[in-house]
């Protein structure tokens, strides 16, 4: 069976869609990405396991297990996220079916060396949304175009000695 680690808020960052969640909420910002991983642990029928810092908050927590694909971790204080999918990376049973999905170089040397398999957060983005994959990350802004007075004043600035 497949498996993936991953990095929760380095897949959390790299995402664009949800930075509207993270300025206002960081808890629905986590819930749908968790939701987003449900579907793709089901669909794909891959074990998930994705790791938070810190502890899960009290008020409004996230569903642990949102169904039998997903498996959300949270660090104990003591403990980074980064810690964490080392270690599960170098207790893995099946390295080759195993992956690791973060942009941290550090992970990424430690989990390869476990022998285990690794995916940057952007490139695991585009597995979530592969719409992605043809829109542009941003809108090209508009240039001003240079009117010939502009282009007068800048040769004047640059040919000065």
């Amino acid at each position: 069976m497949r498996k993936i680690i991953i990095d929760g808020y380095n897949l959390m960052y790299a995402m664009p869609g949800l930075l509207k969640y993270r300025k206002r909420k960081l808890e629905t910002a986590r819930e749908r990405l968790v939701h987003k991983l449900a579907v793709i642990g089901k669909r794909r029928k891959t074990n998930i396991i994705v790791v938070f810092d810190g502890v899960q908050d009290e008020i409004i927590p996230v569903v642990e297990g949102i169904n039998e694909w997903v498996q959300v971790r949270f660090s104990p204080p003591h403990k980074k996220a980064d810690t964490i999918i080392v270690e599960l990376a170098e207790v893995e049973r099946n390295p080759r079916s195993c992956t690791v999905v973060t942009s941290d170089k550090a992970i990424i040397r430690d989990v390869i060396h476990a022998g285990l398999k690794t995916m940057s957060s952007e490139e695991f983005v585009l597995v979530l949304d592969p719409k992605r994959r043809s829109q542009p990350e941003y809108e090209e802004e508009q240039k001003p175009e240079m009117k010939p007075a502009d282009i007068e004043v800048w040769r004047r600035v640059f040919n000065r000695s």
